[in-house]
């Protein structure tokens, strides 16, 4: 029976058998860029994921430069020349509002491209996961917002020096400069350090595949 068949039929065998070895190379194709493409959306992730990290640690950086303590040096000419992004220049024992305008005019400049290279960063993984990153990212930038702020109050009235000895002076300087000697007393860069460990947790798990 079965020798009375082949002959017959041996051509529809080898088409059902093209078609076979065509199915599975099809699958097999198939399988490949499907899996291709799974491996490079996950090597895209940890991209994303690494370089949301990397400008998160620069604006942390950026950050503690803007608080860094303010030096105080005595009037231009003697100690550097005026506009020195990390100095304070004296006159008469007091403060000058042009001098300071200048200091953080030069840290605010590092801060801002800092924190626009940050956004661009945020925008890219809010993009993939959505609202666990974007409350995090939204914690660093209120500090950063915080700080334009209180460098504003502080401006307007670093010549008053009844205001920088009250309550409301001394709460804004904190802010403004790091407290060096006591680290464990520095409320807003606990602050700061807890939005950056914000980040950390919901990034760093995308850093593995």
């Amino acid at each position: 029976m079965i020798g009375w068949l082949l002959p017959e039929d041996a051509s529809v065998f080898a088409i059902l058998r093209d078609i076979a070895i065509a199915l599975g190379a099809a699958a097999t194709g198939y399988a490949a860029v499907r899996g291709l493409r799974v491996w490079r959306a996950q090597v895209e992730k940890r991209h994303i994921a690494r370089r949301l990290l990397d400008r998160t640690y620069a604006l942390r950086d950026a950050i503690a430069d803007y608080r860094a303590p303010l030096e105080e040096v005595g009037p231009s000419g003697q100690d550097g020349a005026a506009g020195e992004s990390e100095r304070i220049f004296l006159l008469s024992g007091e403060r000058e509002r042009a001098s300071m305008d200048l200091v953080y005019s030069d840290r605010s400049r590092l801060l801002s491209a800092a924190r626009v290279q940050f956004r661009a960063a945020a925008r890219a993984a809010k993009t993939l996961w959505g609202k666990e990153i974007r409350e995090a990212t939204g914690a660093v930038l209120k500090c950063v917002k915080t700080l334009y702020r209180e460098t504003d109050s502080y401006l307007d009235k670093c010549e008053n020096e009844e205001w920088l000895l009250s309550a409301d002076g001394k709460a804004t300087q904190g802010v403004l400069q790091s407290q060096v000697n006591k680290p464990n007393e520095d409320k807003f860069l606990k602050e700061v350090e807890a939005a950056v460990s914000k980040i950390e947790a919901a990034a760093k798990p995308h850093l593995t595949p």
